[in-house]
């Protein structure tokens, strides 16, 4: 006596009816519940990819989900450096001009002038309050150049410093400093002849009073540069053309630890992969059981009728076979041979389960019977 050896699928283990060969389901148990009954390995197999997706996406998320500290500029404020100047020209006394001085926007005369007064200003505003300090010089520059291809080539050059200063630390969010100075540019325009003539030729002229503020806000370096020109080309009448205020305006950051959450798209597959493998330990848990013996016989008794049932013809009962001798066949394939070999078909009787009545199939020839039986004990099935 022998058994075919077969293997259940997933959820192959539908019960089959004597005349339509389908299977059932689902199996009702006792608390009224519905689950899928499985092969013991293959819900092994479950536990196993389930736990596996469970752990490989919990690290993913742990590793890329979680909230990370990070190192970042943050800013705290953000502040505004404005450099501006105004001036006036002060006369010499004269019998034409009752006036001492002469306000912005006007034309002057060269030789009535004693000396520009430029007073200069440098003004910070912040969003909020911050440690405020800082340094400044004021300068004269004389430059003496000539003009080739629309490129400025400096040939001469006197650079002297007037003034120096400091903005005393505070706590502000608002900065201030006012400077004046006079410059007298007739003094300039003699050092200038002067040089020209050591150098045997006349050259263009620029002078302006510059001014170089460095500020510490709340211990950050910040820049800021002014220049006014005064023109000194010997000209009869001369006019002042004042430069555009200069802004500098950014903004004051510090390193600030911040937890930083990341976005859905960096953990998102690592997130599914944890969703389904709690699904499969769900679904097996609930929704599924291990096969009973008496049921993997029955799974494995469909699996060889829809093999080779065509080949079967299913009897009442079996003619009598008392005049033939009784031979045991192992397995069915051997059944199905011999059946085709000696041109007769497989025989069963169907039992109160709608299978082969216990397992017992039949070839009857002329002079033997022979017999395949499937036992419900038997491990080789």
């Amino acid at each position: 006596m022998g058994s075919e050896n077969l293997q259940a699928e997933d959820i192959d283990i539908l019960k089959e009816n004597n005349e339509n060969e389908t299977d059932d389901d689902f199996d009702y148990e006792r608390k009224g519940k519905m689950k899928f009954r499985i092969q013991k390995k293959k819900r092994r197999v479950l536990l196993l990819i389930g736990v596996l997706f469970l752990i490989i996406g919990g690290i993913g998320l742990i590793l890329f989900a979680l909230p990370k500290s990070e190192e970042q500029e943050v800013n705290i404020a953000t502040y505004k450096l404005t450099a501006d100047s105004t001036y006036r020209v002060h006369l010499k006394p004269n019998s034409l001009l009752s006036n001492e001085w002469m306000e912005e926007g006007l034309l002057y005369p060269e030789r009535l002038t004693d000396f520009v007064e430029i007073n200069l200003n440098v003004e910070g505003v912040l969003t909020k309050e911050q440690k405020v300090s800082g340094e400044y010089e004021i300068s004269v520059l004389l430059e003496g150049y000539q003009t080739r291809s629309e490129e400025k080539k400096t040939i001469y050059e006197r650079r002297y410093p007037l003034k120096k200063g400091k903005v005393e630390e505070s706590t502000t969010n608002h900065m201030s400093l006012e400077e004046t100075v006079q410059i007298t540019p007739s003094a300039h325009m003699k050092f200038a002849e002067e040089a020209e003539a050591i150098l045997g030729g006349r050259t263009s002229r620029d002078l302006c009073v510059l001014m170089d503020g460095t500020f510490l806000i709340a211990g950050q370096e910040k820049k800021i540069s002014y220049k006014c020109p005064i023109p000194i080309e010997g000209e009869n009448f001369y006019e002042i053309k004042k430069s555009e205020p200069v802004a500098e305006n950014g903004e004051i950051t510090e390193k600030s630890t911040v937890d930083v959450v990341p976005s859905l798209s960096e953990y998102i597959l690592f997130l599914i992969l944890a969703l389904v493998g709690l699904a499969i330990l769900v679904i097996r848990a609930i929704f599924t059981r291990d096969l009973r013996e008496d049921e993997i016989w029955e799974v494995n008794l469909l699996k060889v009728m829809k093999k080779y049932g065509s080949r079967m013809v299913c009897l009442e009962e079996l003619p009598e076979t008392r005049d033939r001798s009784v031979l045991f066949l192992k397995n069915m394939r051997s059944m199905v041979e011999l059946a085709e070999e000696v041109r007769e078909p497989v025989l069963y009787c169907l039992g109160e389960d709608g299978l082969p009545k216990n397992g017992i199939f039949y070839v009857l020839a002329k002079e033997h019977v022979y017999i395949l039986k499937f036992n419900q004990d038997d491990s080789s099935f």
